[in-house]
């Protein structure tokens, strides 16, 4: 539980209005304009420091209803408004003007951690935020073709992860983080 606080204050903090405005990167086409996250802020500000009982989320409302109409299936809404809404976040608050374009070689021959790292500073050059400082991660994927057998490795970077949760099983889950990695290890699954 420790960490929820430090990460709740690092969030209070990270959000309020005032550190909020030097951050907003008004000019990327993949955010909304810096009206997005200035509406957060608001939100954001409305809990933690208004002394009014009550806050209503109008600000936010009409941007999440854009990504609430792709859900089709109810089940699916919070998760697809949230991905929207974290994704939003991290453009409207990307430090990194410029975008450079990376092209990937081919890394099957070199260690994962050298790869690893390569993938992540090619990302960190299209995307730094505070959204990104707090919140993203790696994933490591492979995929073997089944008829000359190479192997092809890639590092996606994640904001969000969803983990399916099996019926009648347990899964324990542990997060490690390392040089702002989110690494995940299965420990053990068994029926009870």
């Amino acid at each position: 539980m420790e960490d929820y606080s430090e990460n709740e204050e690092t969030y209070r903090d990270a959000d309020a209005k005032s550190c909020i405005n030097n951050e907003i990167n008004k000019t990327n086409i993949l955010g909304s304009g810096g009206e997005f996250v200035s509406a957060y802020a608001n939100l954001m500000n409305n809990l933690w420091i208004s002394s009014n009982k009550q806050t209503s989320p109008r600000g936010l409302k009409s941007y999440c209803e854009i990504s609430y109409s792709f859900c089709k299936n109810s089940k699916a809404r919070f998760i697809c408004v949230f991905n929207y809404a974290i994704d939003v976040l991290s453009e409207d608050l990307n430090r990194g003007i410029d975008k450079p374009q990376t092209e990937y070689k081919d890394f099957n021959d070199r260690p994962d951690s050298v790869t690893s790292a390569e993938h992540w500073i090619a990302f960190l050059n299209r995307s730094q935020s505070v959204i990104v400082d707090l919140m993203c991660g790696q994933l490591k994927s492979s995929l073997i073709c089944n008829v000359c057998k190479k192997i092809s490795n890639k590092f996606d970077t994640f904001l969000t992860l969803s983990l399916p949760i099996p019926k009648n099983k347990f899964i324990h889950f542990i997060f490690l983080t390392i040089q702002r990695l989110f690494h995940l290890k299965i420990l053990s699954e068994y029926s009870p």
